[in-house]
């Protein structure tokens, strides 16, 4: 998953912001330092706002300057995107596992699921989280 952002130099700083993500902001002395922080900055904010349970908006926004998240966080917000409007325990239920194993599962401070985990997600959810 990757999220666009923009520089924009002021004062011999680079200033980075995210149109899609108008609260992850931050700087850098050059443009390298500046892509280096944004990583930082966009996985650190994804990753506390998803454990607090606020809604993320998807990328849309495109630029030259791509910054990926980390596999853990965006595999945490596909798979609360995709679980829609059914609940948490519908899919451990369907998963056969219990409520709280589930939850890490959408906690990207904890999510570890085995492959077999996922093949079984993106039958329930019929999504692919990776192409096997």
């Amino acid at each position: 998953m990757t999220y666009y952002c923009t520089l924009k130099k002021e004062d011999n700083v680079y200033y980075v912001e995210f149109p899609d993500l108008p609260n992850v902001f931050t700087f850098g002395e050059t443009k390298e330092k500046a892509i280096e922080m944004a990583g930082e900055a966009l996985n650190g904010v994804l990753e506390s706002e998803i454990t607090r349970g606020i809604h993320i908006p998807l990328p849309s926004f495109i630029s030259e300057y791509p910054v990926e998240v980390e596999p853990n966080i965006a595999f945490s917000l596909m798979l609360r995107k995709n679980r829609g409007k059914k609940t948490q325990n519908e899919i451990a239920d369907k998963l056969n596992i219990s409520y709280q194993q589930y939850q890490q599962l959408e906690n990207p401070k904890k999510a570890n699921p085995t492959l077999k985990t996922i093949a079984k997600l993106q039958k329930i959810l019929d999504y692919k989280f990776v192409t096997f």
